[in-house]
């Protein structure tokens, strides 16, 4: 029995970056002596969208109450989710919560490890955030203003809208009702508050449809924002975009 072998001269050994791509796909880190998990390019690619169409959805909503009540339109963290500590396009946030997209792929058991190692420790990480800050809580917040909780009525109705795996997936308004009824009294008045004029405008305006169109992170539509913010948004995505290229081998 006769064995072929190739000669030396004709294996082709793979770069450290092409090494690094690959185990990227996989979802490991190469340098990792416990194979740390990360999230794949399509995984990462489906959260970035997310996390657009989601600070779309509530500065859409946010400028509607703000034409309405005459609170301030901008503040430290605008556009919603995209600046400052914890945002969701800080790298320890997002490749954490993009793990949660690998759900059809594993076991249950193993999606539930991955939500306990990965997702929820960079969703707390995340909730450092003012507006997390000031509404979460089964008490109210003593430095938290009736800005603050009307933002954050507006930010749990649009999450409670979104499929959102780790909360339930996708509620319809009557389905927040209820929800809202559950909520600490402090939150359950500006949730019904909310509520109402966020259908109203919503069937009137069509934003989930709006939202939805948002699907391309090289040409984000404005969906009716002002300028300023839609112009913020589009600009911590091409900064983001560039950083995980340059930084993390993924080219999204």
């Amino acid at each position: 029995m006769s064995i072929t072998t190739t000669p030396i001269s004709r294996i082709i050994i793979p770069s450290k970056r092409e090494i690094s791509t690959i185990l990227a796909n996989m979802g490991l880190k190469e340098d990792s002596p416990t194979a740390e998990m990360l999230p794949t390019h399509k995984e990462l690619q489906h959260w970035l969208v997310h996390t657009v169409q989601h600070s779309c959805h509530f500065e859409k909503f946010r400028y509607a109450f703000y034409t309405q009540y005459k609170f301030d339109m901008y503040d430290s963290e605008t556009p919603h989710d995209l600046v400052k500590p914890g945002n969701k396009l800080e790298w320890d946030v997002m490749r954490g919560l993009a793990l949660q997209y690998r759900k059809p792929f594993v076991s249950q058991a193993d999606y539930h490890t991955i939500n306990e190692d990965y997702v929820f420790p960079a969703r707390e990480l995340h909730r450092q955030q003012r507006h997390h800050e000031m509404w979460n809580g089964n008490k109210p917040n003593p430095k938290a203003t009736h800005e603050d909780m009307l933002i954050g009525a507006i930010d749990a109705i649009c999450s409670q809208r979104e499929t959102r795996d780790y909360q339930g997936g996708f509620h319809t308004y009557d389905q927040v009702w209820a929800l809202a009824d559950k909520n600490p009294p402090h939150k359950s008045f500006w949730m019904h508050l909310a509520i109402d004029d966020m259908e109203t405008l919503d069937k009137r305006d069509e934003v989930e449809d709006q939202i939805s169109q948002i699907t391309n992170l090289h040409r984000i539509p404005n969906i009716g924002l002002p300028s300023k913010v839609y112009d913020a948004i589009c600009q911590r995505v091409n900064e983001t975009l560039t950083m995980l290229e340059t930084e993390h081998d993924y080219r999204i």
